[in-house]
């Protein structure tokens, strides 16, 4: 059982609602608004492209999924690229 100072520093630590995917993509991200949740500390969302499309680095190399992670300063940063 967690105890409810550590609930608390998870519930003080939030991030906002990842952008939704653009372009036919899909993630497995849920409405808030219908769950009752919200992305918190450590929390993942991950993207993937829609067909026959890839995501692009800056070297120009392409993967086909990319993972954030709910970061501790409340922001989404890259956590994970799956390449072809």
């Amino acid at each position: 059982m967690v105890s409810a100072f550590v609930q608390s520093l998870f519930s003080e630590h939030q991030c906002p609602d990842p952008d939704p995917p653009t372009d036919g993509g899909s993630y497995n991200w849920y409405n808030p608004s219908e769950s009752n949740k919200t992305a918190h500390f450590g929390m993942e969302v991950t993207y993937k492209c829609g067909e026959g499309k890839k995501f692009q680095r800056k070297d120009g190399s392409l993967y086909l999924e990319k993972t954030l992670r709910c970061e501790w300063n409340q922001t989404w940063s890259p956590y994970n690229e799956v390449s072809s």
